[in-house]
């Protein structure tokens, strides 16, 4: 399933791959979105509608440290490719 919903995902799915901008950020079981520690998954998990919060600010992740997580995230991808 590809979707931005990821209240849905969570409940129809059993593993959830998080991207951002095409790379791939967090890889975590669908049940365990409530408690992801990458900060991208947190900020989306959080931002989920609830009645609760209801006419408040949605949390906001700085652009900066988002884009450090997402070269951080390819160069650990790049390293564990198999060398030709």
């Amino acid at each position: 399933m590809i979707s931005h919903d990821l209240q849905q995902v969570s409940q129809f799915c059993e593993r959830v791959l998080v991207m951002y901008k095409g790379d791939l950020l967090d890889e975590l079981p669908a049940d365990q979105l409530a408690h992801a520690t990458h900060p991208y998954t947190h900020t989306l998990w959080s931002c989920r509608p609830s009645k609760f919060t209801h006419g408040e600010r949605l949390p906001v992740l700085d652009r900066a440290l988002l884009e450090s997580l997402k070269s951080a995230s390819s160069k650990d991808a790049s390293s564990q490719e198999p060398q030709p």
